[in-house]
C-alpha cells in the first residue's frame, strides 16, 4: 500500500529543500510569516517545523526565539543552481492592493525559481518598517544577496541599493537619475495628454490621490507633471491637488470629506485599486455623481472593477514586457553581465465614460 505524505510532510520536505538551497540563512522567519508565504495553515507549519527539527536542519532557541538554521547540515545538501535573489517588497503579496502588479510579482517569484535561482523575501515589508529608510536598510544590510530587487522603493532607498557593491533591479519606484538597472511602466505622456485635456476641459480642481512615496520627501515625475500642466495654464497648485492622507480605509474617507466640504474636486485621478474602490464607495455614499458632479480616473483597474458603470477612466501597462526584463536581468547577471539600462514600458489611456466638463452642485454632507 502506498501512503501518502501528509500536507505537514510535504511542507517539510519543501522547507528542506529550500534550506538547502540556501534560501534561509542564520534563523529562520516566523510561524506565520512561513505559513503564509507557502500557502498553509499555521497547525501544519508547525508540525512541519518539528518535522524538520527531527532531521537536524534546524536548532530551537527557546519558547518564542526564531529557530537557527544549523549550517553544517544545511551545507551538505547545498544545491546553488542559480543566484540567491532577495526581493524587498512595498507590502506582502497577500497585501498587495494592485492586482496587476501582484501577478507580475508572483510571475517573477515562479520565473526565477523555474530558472534554477533561490527567491528569499525581506523579513519585514516597507509598509512593515513604516517606509522608514533608515530601517529598511539595516534590514537589507543583515540579508546575504547575490543580487536585489525593489519593488516600489522611495528615492532614498533606491539610491542607498544604487551604491552598493551588490547588484540591483529596481521595479518601478523612484529610478530616474539614479545608476541602477529598472524595469518599470512611463506613464508621463499618457498622463500628461489627460492632465491637458482636463485642463481644456475647464477643470481647474484637479486632485491626485496617490501614496506617500510618491509624495515624499518630493513629488515623483506623475505629480511633477500635474504642477507643471498647471504652471503652464497659470493655475495655482498645492496640497489640494496632491493631499496627505493616512493610508487606511478611514484616513481616506476623512480626507476625502475635507476635500469636498468646501471647494470640491472637480476631477480625481486615483492611484491604486484599493483606494479606486474606496472613492467610489465615498462617492456613492454622499450621492456624488460619475461624471456630472466629478470625473474620475483610475491609474490601474481590476477586473470587477470594469463591471461599474459608467465605464471608468483608466490606464494599463504591458506587465509582461517588464517580466521580461526582470528575469533576463537576473539571468545576465548570472553570467557575469554589468547592466543597470533602465527599461520602461508606457501606458496606454483608456478614456470610458467616468470624464466630463466640470458641473455645478454644491456638496451635502
Amino acid at each position: 500500500m502506498i501512503r501518502r505524505r501528509s500536507a505537514a510532510e510535504q511542507t517539510a520536505a519543501h522547507l528542506i529543500e529550500e534550506l538547502g538551497r540556501g534560501r534561509w540563512r542564520g534563523v529562520l522567519p516566523g510561524v506565520n510569516r512561513l505559513a503564509e508565504e507557502l500557502g498553509v495553515s499555521r497547525e501544519t507549519m508547525r508540525t512541519a517545523l518539528v518535522l524538520v527539527e527531527q532531521q537536524g536542519f534546524l536548532r530551537p532557541q527557546g519558547e518564542g526565539r526564531a529557530r537557527a538554521v544549523v549550517e553544517e547540515v544545511r551545507e551538505k545538501t547545498l544545491r546553488r543552481e542559480g543566484l540567491r535573489v532577495a526581493m524587498l517588497l512595498r507590502e506582502s503579496l497577500a497585501h498587495e492592493v494592485n492586482g496587476a502588479f501582484q501577478r507580475l510579482l508572483m510571475g517573477i517569484w515562479h520565473g526565477l525559481e523555474e530558472a534554477g535561482h533561490v527567491c528569499v523575501f525581506t523579513p519585514k515589508t516597507q509598509e512593515e518598517l513604516g517606509h522608514n529608510p533608515a530601517r529598511i536598510i539595516r534590514m537589507a544590510k543583515q540579508i546575504p544577496a547575490d543580487v536585489w530587487l525593489v519593488s516600489a522603493g522611495s528615492l532614498e532607498i533606491l539610491q542607498w541599493f544604487a551604491a552598493g557593491e551588490v547588484p540591483a533591479l529596481a521595479i518601478g519606484g523612484r529610478i530616474k537619475g539614479l545608476p541602477i538597472a529598472g524595469a518599470s511602466r512611463d506613464p508621463l505622456p499618457a498622463f500628461r495628454a489627460v492632465f491637458r485635456d482636463l485642463i481644456g476641459m475647464g477643470h481647474r480642481r484637479i486632485t491626485l490621490i496617490s501614496g506617500r512615496e510618491r509624495r515624499l520627501p518630493s513629488l515623483s515625475a506623475i505629480e511633477r507633471t500635474l504642477k507643471e500642466e498647471f504652471e503652464t495654464h497659470g493655475i495655482p497648485f498645492g496640497p489640494f491637488n496632491v493631499p496627505d492622507w493616512e493610508p487606511t480605509p478611514d484616513g481616506l474617507d476623512a480626507r476625502l470629506r475635507e476635500l469636498f466640504r468646501v471647494t470640491p474636486p472637480t476631477a480625481i485621478q486615483v492611484h491604486s485599486s484599493s483606494s479606486s474602490v474606496g472613492l467610489l464607495s465615498f462617492l456613492h455614499r454622499h450621492h456624488i455623481r460619475v461624471p456630472e458632479d466629478v470625473s474620475i480616473i483610475c491609474e490601474s483597474m481590476e477586473n470587477a472593477m470594469a463591471w461599474h458603470r459608467p465605464a471608468l477612466a483608466h490606464f494599463s501597462t504591458d506587465w509582461d514586457a517588464i517580466l521580461r526584463r526582470v528575469l533576463c536581468w537576473v539571468d545576465g547577471v548570472a553570467k557575469g553581465r554589468e547592466d543597470r539600462r533602465q527599461m520602461a514600458t508606457g501606458a496606454v489611456f483608456h478614456p470610458g465614460g467616468s470624464i466630463a466638463p466640470p458641473g455645478k452642485w454644491a456638496w451635502k454632507g
